[in-house]
């Protein structure tokens, strides 16, 4: 018998696994190789306290599993269908020791710990009998714990899962990890919101997990249960109660489980291992790639090209070092010098003003030690200051070459001021004015008044001899003042003398220190340029032997380099092999395709309304408009435009719109579209509130993402002056950006409708009407073109009928007339040229872009919303028995609807309503889908990039964007938008074409 194919790539895997040494991934492989057939094994997981065990208890209808207080088996307990209840001990050596059922507990509990593998339960129960095992695991904790390592260990053998989490909370950051490693190694996932009979808030909480859950990108269902109900429901046979439980849905979604085709579900099994697996391998590596390239993945070529800059850069920083050091010593010299001269001048208009008001005799024993301290002082705070500035330079040189090198600095020789030589100031030579000296000095100054006054009393009519008392009275007074005046000039020279004196002592101190501070500079300044050169030198030496390894060791990395590439494109050729060999659609679990699982809910609706004509004719016609082309509404108030747009748009026969069918504002009995473009005159807040698309459902709200808004007579602003396009499209690029309410629209577009349509359709003779109006002078032409009566007043220059242009004015508006005759003067000299630039300054042509990337792009997705929200409207207005099981299917629908969440977040980006913004914002939308939903335009690469290629360049978003998704210092809505691109590119790679 041939081996299927799965198998054959399932083994390629598994020994590039063991190659590449991840035992752990060749294991979880080989287990699901060799998993038995005709099992469906079903395990159950979830975190402490979350009612674990209580849910299987109540599934079963039988106390299998610990609850409460009892101690929790720290191995998975498989329990599978037997006729009678029994146990079995699995040890590590597969040794099998039964044990009875109600020794369970005790038996575990005496074994010591790790010597078991797992636990064997058999209960006779029907949901068993078809070969169903559900795998009670040990609580998931601490990621290095025994007990976590066993529950994740049963994902290598589980076809679908259960995640357990109570409804007393949201789930938390390690339970959406925990669901996001689950969904990476099983395709089918459910969340049961256990605990709600004791929660009152538990719908809120349920939808607060559908919502992170989808955020995350995790395709999960969530069933609110209450084993508890479900307990009491089994003891009284209330079948309502039961219903209430949740359970009902829950056993369904087991059954559907159960039912899968064996052969088909272990390819589905085994593609998602190998893809998985193959994710890990190709990750690692990439990271024996970028260790190998030494520098974060850097090639050699970059590698020296960064070598050269660093060369470059150390250039730079010689001319920038050597130049700041000879300006700072430069400067440091002179402020130096200038800070001891202007310390010293103080000093000496002190000494000038000691000796101006006092006399040298009596203060220069006191003035003398003052002086040397002064001195004394300003040479040591000018050292200082020098010190601290040669240091201060010293840094700054350093900071040239970076900041690791501004500590290793050279000791500079600034060992002291050398104030403790200074000598003492000499005491100047001070004449004293002695007592004989006094004396002479008055004999001198009385005889001249003795004399005087002797000579004019001796006069005959006075006849006083020539010594009398009047002439020894004023030789007495003359003899005092001689004496005081002698006294005076010779302070005064005493003083002169002094000053002398200490001002020489000042400026020999100034010009010895002055010397020795322009010494210790210059010494500075050598030390810190050999220092400096040497580091440079030894950073050259440095950069060269860097360069010399480069070169030396690329040819050994490039060969390493290239084996680890060639291994790489390997693997992803086996992860699209694996793709190839399943339905893709269910690998991808719904990420970009839709279409098949509306159809299955069609399907089953029209088996549950049969008997109901009405209800299965709807039904009907919503699986056939799955197949045909999307339909777009036009839709606005009276005189928005409607008509004229979409005419506009119908007669532009491209393949962007080809699948387009365009609807003019159908009525509720009438066609119901799948988009709608809605046509508003104003941008004013009653018609903006007016155009915004109904409520309806809870999913028609959480997927309104299939509205454009147009300004439809966007000619019409700013009162038709030739700007006012421009105008307009500043006016909607500025309200989708800021106004709330356009918030619900994939983009506001300022259209001139009228305009497009003349444009789109312009005949010949009306542009030889056109050309024939621009060929008047524009000063003859210019007051007849201001408005509809001046252009039709019969006094129009030239033999044009007023009838005929009455029709361009209807057929183009004033505004279209004004710009066409302006176009025609400035180039557009036929018809095709006129036509075109009429029509892409009307900005039909940004309206038909948008309708391709946000309507024709996703024309399946929008389908399939139109005929869920037709759906959930019979089940609400008609429910029926079993229909509760339906609406849960829909529920799981709406959950998993990625494409709407995409549109969502590429009108929020454009919009400027979300923190991305610059390359991350362009490289989001393109990943999502803005510019084409094939892989390769996802992806930024050539239309015919090979497999590897898509899938390495996948693998490197995937991994940026989930780094981006789980940054701390991120805010909310940035991390939910990662969050959204994460699901994505992880659905892209699990499409993988």
């Amino acid at each position: 018998m041939t081996a299927p194919a799965w198998l054959e790539v399932l083994n390629e895997t598994l020994d590039a696994c063991r190659t590449h040494g991840r035992a752990d991934l060749a294991e979880r492989l080989r287990r699901r190789r060799d998993a038995p057939p005709g099992q469906t094994r079903l395990g159950v997981l979830g975190f402490p306290k979350q009612g674990k065990g209580y849910l299987l208890n109540a599934v079963l209808n039988a106390p299998v599993c610990a609850v409460g207080d009892a101690p929790t088996p720290a191995v998975p307990t498989e329990i599978g269908y037997a006729a009678e209840p029994a146990a079995t001990l699995v040890g590590r050596s597969r040794e099998r020791i039964p044990v009875a059922v109600d020794r369970l507990s005790g038996e575990l509990g005496a074994r010591p710990a790790g010597t078991l593998s797992r636990v064997e339960v058999g209960v006779p129960r029907e949901l068993l009998s078809a070969g169903l095992v559900l795998i009670d695991t040990p609580p998931v904790g601490d990621p290095r714990a025994p007990r976590t390592a066993a529950a994740l260990d049963v994902l290598a053998e589980a076809d679908a899962v259960i995640l357990v989490s109570d409804a007393t909370a949201p789930l938390s950051a390690a339970e959406l990890a925990l669901a996001r490693h689950v969904r990476t190694w099983c395709p089918h996932v459910l969340l049961a919101l256990t605990k709600i009979d004791a929660s009152p808030g538990w719908r809120a909480v349920a939808e607060r997990n559908r919502a992170m859950l989808a955020e995350a990108g995790i395709d999960a269902p969530v069933l609110p249960v209450s084993a508890v109900v479900r307990q009491a429901a089994a003891k009284s046979g209330d079948a309502e109660l039961n219903a209430r439980s949740g359970f009902p849905e829950l056993l369904a979604w087991i059954a559907e489980q159960a039912a899968r085709p064996p052969e088909q579900s272990r390819a589905l099994l085994a593609a998602v291992g190998v893809r998985a697996a193959a994710a890990e391998l190709v990750e690692s590596l990439r990271d024996r790639i970028e260790a190998a390239g030494q520098d974060a993945g850097l090639g050699q070529a970059a590698l020296l090209q960064r070598a050269q800059r660093r060369a470059d850069d150390l250039r730079r920083q010689n001319t920038r070092w050597q130049n700041l050091l000879a300006d700072e010593i430069a400067d440091l010299m002179a402020d130096v010098e200038y800070d001891l001269r202007e310390r010293t001048r103080k000093i000496v208009n002190t000494i000038d003003q000691t000796f101006d008001e006092g006399d040298p005799a009596k203060v220069w024993d006191e003035f003398a030690p003052w002086l040397d301290g002064a001195l004394a002082d300003a040479v040591e705070t000018n050292y200082s200051w020098l010190t601290e500035r040669a240091q201060w330079t010293a840094q700054a040189v350093a900071a040239c070459f970076g900041a690791q090198y501004d500590r290793a600095l050279p000791d500079l020789p600034l060992d002291g001021s050398g104030v403790d030589s200074l000598d003492d100031v000499r005491r100047p030579k001070i004449e004293k004015f002695k007592i004989g000296q006094q004396a002479f000095t008055g004999l001198r100054g009385s005889y001249g008044g003795v004399l005087m006054f002797g000579l004019v009393t001796s006069l005959p009519w006075l006849g006083l001899p020539l010594i009398n008392p009047v002439s020894i009275s004023a030789g007495a007074a003359f003899a005092v003042k001689t004496i005081r005046d002698e006294g005076g000039m010779r302070l005064q020279r005493r003083q002169a003398v002094a000053k002398q004196a200490a001002q020489r002592h000042v400026d020999d101190v100034f010009l010895r220190f002055s010397k020795e501070s322009r010494d210790a500079i210059r010494v500075v300044q050598r030390r810190l340029r050999d220092h400096f050169t040497g580091l440079a030198e030894d950073l050259a030496d440095e950069l060269t032997r860097e360069r010399e390894t480069i070169l030396a060791g690329s040819a050994e990395r490039e060969r390493r380099t290239g084996h680890i590439r060639k291994e790489i494109d390997r693997l992803a050729g086996l992860h699209q092999r694996a793709g190839e060999r399943h339905d893709r659609r269910t690998a991808a679990a719904g990420a970009f395709g839709v279409t098949q699982d509306v159809r299955d809910l069609l399907h089953a609706a029209a088996g549950l309304y049969r008997d109901d004509p009405r209800a299965s004719a709807m039904l009907h016609d919503c699986l056939n408009r799955l197949e045909q082309p999307l339909r777009v509404a036009f839709a606005g108030a009276p005189s928005s435009g409607k008509t004229t747009l979409a005419a506009a748009l119908g007669e532009w026969p491209t393949r962007a719109l080809r699948d387009l069918v365009l609807l003019d504002d159908p009525g509720p009995a009438d066609e119901v579209p799948d988009a709608t473009v809605r046509l508003v005159r104003h941008l004013e807040p009653d018609e903006l509130a007016a155009a915004h698309p109904p409520g309806g459902s809870a999913f028609a709200r959480q997927s309104a993402v299939n509205s454009v808004l147009v300004l439809s007579r966007a000619d019409e602003v700013g009162a038709g002056r030739i700007d006012a396009l421009l105008t307009a499209k500043q006016l909607a690029r500025r309200a989708w950006r800021e106004d709330p309410l356009c918030t619900g629209f994939l983009g506001v577009i300022a259209v001139a409708g009228q305009l497009a349509y003349g444009g789109r359709s312009l005949r010949d003779d009306e542009f030889d009407l056109l050309a024939a109006f621009a060929a008047v002078p524009r000063e003859e032409l210019e007051r007849h073109v201001l408005s509809v009566d001046s252009f039709t007043d019969p006094a129009f220059p030239g033999p044009i009928p007023v009838e005929t242009r009455r029709s361009l004015v209807v057929r183009f508006g004033m505004f279209g007339v004004r710009l066409a005759l302006t176009l025609i003067r400035t180039g557009c000299d036929d018809r095709l040229k006129l036509s075109a630039e009429l029509v892409r300054r009307s900005g039909l042509g940004e309206l038909r872009d948008t309708l391709a990337g946000c309507f024709v792009a996703r024309a399946d997705a929008l389908k399939a919303r139109t005929a869920i929200i037709r759906l959930e409207a019979l089940l609400a207005a008609q429910p029926r028995p079993g229909g509760d099981r339906l609406v849960s299917r829909v529920e799981r629908f709406a959950a998993a609807a990625h494409d709407f969440r995409e549109l969502r977040l590429i009108a929020d980006i454009r919009g400027g309503r979300t923190a991305l913004s610059g390359e991350p914002a362009e490289e989001a939308v393109r990943l999502l889908g803005a510019e084409g939903t094939a892989p390769a335009d996802r992806l930024g690469l050539e239309p015919d990039a090979d497999a590897g290629e898509i899938y390495e360049a996948g693998l490197d978003a995937l991994r940026r964007w989930r780094h981006e998704a789980e940054r701390p210092d991120k805010p909310h809505a940035e991390r939910t938008a990662a969050h959204v691109v994460v699901r994505s590119t992880e659905g892209l790679l699990a499409l993988f074409a």
